[in-house]
């Protein structure tokens, strides 16, 4: 029985090295559309392991916007989405990726961590792509008759840091996000004081590209690589 498995292993093996051979008829294009925090948070990364996996590979990110991403699909504009909220439309493919596990950032020296009535009382920076982040945030706060202040919207995670430093402003991301931030300096992370109900990172995709060996590689490189990410968090 082993080693009809160890077989079947290899031969799948030698046939998605044979794929990537740019003689079997790949384009080597990946078209992928990403939310702003999968951008910044876990590109880098995936960029990393295209590289390493399909040498000479040219990857096109296109900014998602949610009330686009089915046109997006369909058009041919992008192969596959990662994006959090519910369930796409018919027509197209989602597979669940890993939990939104959100971190709160802040600045200050207080050795205390901040809780709910702190996180409530403190006034917010976020990243205006968040909309949906955001609105799961102050809907939670609202059926606990709570609500917060959001004083500043940026339009990137960079930013953050600079805006927030010396301040008492809290911001709330995603831990990805989170990480590459506090390695940058300037701003801790700690856990959430809220929650809320569990949100996915999703792929989704356009059914008619189901067995499309180049799309079935990047799907599968691609929910390899954010189960790794999901892990190490």
């Amino acid at each position: 029985m082993f080693a009809r498995r160890d077989a079947e292993t290899g031969h799948s093996l030698k046939q998605v090295r044979e794929d990537m051979n740019p003689g079997y008829g790949w384009s080597k294009e990946f078209r992928i559309g990403l939310g702003g925090d999968v951008e910044y948070g876990l590109l880098p990364g995936l960029l990393a392991r295209l590289r390493q996996e399909s040498p000479g590979a040219s990857l096109i990110v296109r900014r998602l916007e949610q009330d686009q991403l089915l046109r997006q699909l369909e058009t041919g504009d992008i192969s596959v989405a990662l994006a959090y909220g519910p369930k796409m439309p018919g027509g197209l493919r989602r597979q669940v990726l890993r939990p939104l596990n959100l971190k709160l950032l802040r600045s200050d020296r207080s050795g205390h961590e901040v809780d709910l009535n702190e996180y409530c009382q403190r006034p917010h920076a976020q990243v205006c792509y968040s909309g949906d982040v955001t609105a799961y945030i102050d809907s939670e706060l609202k059926t606990r008759g709570r609500s917060r202040h959001v004083e500043i919207s940026l339009s990137q995670f960079s930013s953050l840091p600079l805006v927030m430093a010396n301040t008492d402003l809290l911001a709330t991301v995603p831990d990805y996000v989170a990480d590459i931030l506090v390695a940058y300096g300037g701003v801790r992370a700690q856990a959430l004081p809220l929650q809320i109900p569990t949100v996915e990172l999703a792929m989704s995709w356009d059914a008619k590209t189901d067995d499309a060996p180049q799309e079935r590689w990047l799907r599968s490189r691609l929910a390899c690589f954010l189960h790794e990410e999901d892990e190490v968090h």
